[in-house]
């Protein structure tokens, strides 16, 4: 939208968006320094910040009115049950219509992040705990659809502790996970809450790589008062 209104490719417009980048609406003008002027704003504050901003202000104001033709101009198309909803309910539906967050994230994936061809040559070393030497480890590496079958899993354990009102005692787990290799160490890695030392069993020895260990704790606790 922007890039059409200025007249210029889309690319350009986006770098325009970011950094040192300043447009004042009186004089129609670009700097790279603030000029001092009122109306000359930083891009980002004036087309990214502020418009949204705005939008989620009017939704949470129920100003209505002033919504529908702010969505028109932006393109944006609310079903009509959604037009019936207010206040916050309201905002999330628009804002889920009009910048849904599946579409950014998946757009910051495929611009950002590299390719498996590319990522794989640095983190082999910590998928893979055997011989970095080996068939296995270049297998990954070179994201070789020939070689050998490995699956990574990754398990992530979140505790939470609190207190209930409750004439029963209630119960506080603490879970403690530990990479056990093919050697003997000692692990804190997160999530763990406790330190301990992790030995490789005999069956394990002789397979290497990683396994999860999960540990429970039980503690009664008193109800309070």
């Amino acid at each position: 939208m922007y890039a059409s209104n200025f007249g210029v490719d889309e690319s350009k417009m986006m770098e325009r968006l970011w950094g040192e980048n300043f447009f004042d609406p009186a004089t129609k003008k670009w700097t790279t320094k603030n000029t001092g002027s009122a109306t000359c704003k930083r891009a980002f504050v004036q087309f990214c910040y502020e418009p949204i901003k705005q939008i989620i202000n009017t939704c949470m104001n129920d100003q209505k009115d002033k919504l529908w033709p702010m969505l028109q101009k932006l393109g944006v198309t609310m079903k009509s049950d959604k037009k019936e909803l207010m206040g916050k309910a309201l905002m999330k539906s628009v804002m889920q219509t009009w910048l849904p967050a599946s579409s950014a994230l998946l757009e910051m994936m495929i611009f950002h992040l590299p390719s498996p061809s590319t990522a794989q040559r640095y983190r082999v070393e910590n998928l893979y705990k055997g011989p970095l030497d080996d068939q296995y480890a270049n297998a990954i590496r070179n994201c070789d659809p020939e070689g050998p079958l490995m699956l990574y899993v990754s398990i992530l354990l979140i505790v939470k502790t609190g207190r209930i009102l409750s004439h029963n005692p209630c119960r506080r787990t603490v879970s403690v996970w530990t990479q056990t290799p093919s050697t003997q160490s000692i692990t804190t890695s997160a999530p763990s809450v406790m330190r301990r030392a992790a030995v490789t069993s005999e069956e394990k020895s002789t397979c290497p790589g990683e396994s999860i260990r999960l540990i429970r704790y039980s503690f009664p606790l008193r109800s309070p008062l």
